[in-house]
């Protein structure tokens, strides 16, 4: 089951993976995977119980054998931020 949500609180209901807090949406992040590059979270979803962010990146993906070549808007988690 997945649940989309801009709530944080609710976004917490699920295992994070990523070393620090979990971002607010607003914050900033640096996407590691693929070389996505940096970008805004917008948003939560919590997938098979673990937490990911919806994030909006500053120029579109570039990363060849992806399905977000040329998106600007990734679904990511924890362990996929630098």
């Amino acid at each position: 089951m997945t649940t989309n949500t801009k709530n944080r609180e609710e976004a917490l209901n699920g295992k994070w993976s990523g070393t620090g807090e979990l971002p607010a949406v607003g914050d900033r992040v640096d996407v590691r995977l693929s070389g996505f590059g940096s970008g805004e979270v917008t948003g939560y979803c919590v997938t098979d119980g673990w937490t990911a962010l919806y994030v909006k990146l500053d120029a579109p993906c570039t990363a060849e054998g992806t399905s977000y070549v040329g998106s600007t808007r990734v679904m990511v988690f924890g362990v996929d931020l630098a």
